[in-house]
């Protein structure tokens, strides 16, 4: 089974930007996956970094097609780089599946001119 996330906005912002708020599609052999029961985990981190900047909660939007979005606080945004990305999916039950399961979804954030 393959998984894989299509971001659908915020994938490029400005260094303390708060707005968009990062929004994605997270599919199962390219269809929208079923996340109802289902509670995600937004998890990223400096593509270069060891440490996570973000481990919190995305919140589930049209999640009968794998909708989820996160919205930012400034403290997750204020240092420019490309960040690796990935949702985990969890059901309470013991299943528990990530997006994507190959690889990362990628964010970028730009220095500003301040």
């Amino acid at each position: 089974m393959t998984t894989t996330v299509d971001v659908l906005r915020g994938s490029h912002i400005k260094a303390g930007d708060t707005l968009p708020a990062f929004r994605a599609k997270l599919l199962e052999e390219g269809d929208g996956f079923n996340l109802t029961d289902y509670d995600v985990t937004m998890k990223m981190k400096l593509a270069e970094g060891d440490s996570l900047t973000v481990d919190d909660t995305a919140t589930t939007d049209q999640e009968n097609r794998g909708i989820v979005e996160y919205e930012w606080s400034a403290d997750e945004t204020n240092t420019a780089g490309t960040y690796e990305i990935q949702f985990v999916a969890d059901d309470g039950a013991g299943n528990v599946i990530s997006f994507p399961n190959s690889g990362f979804a990628r964010l970028y954030i730009e220095g500003g001119l301040d």
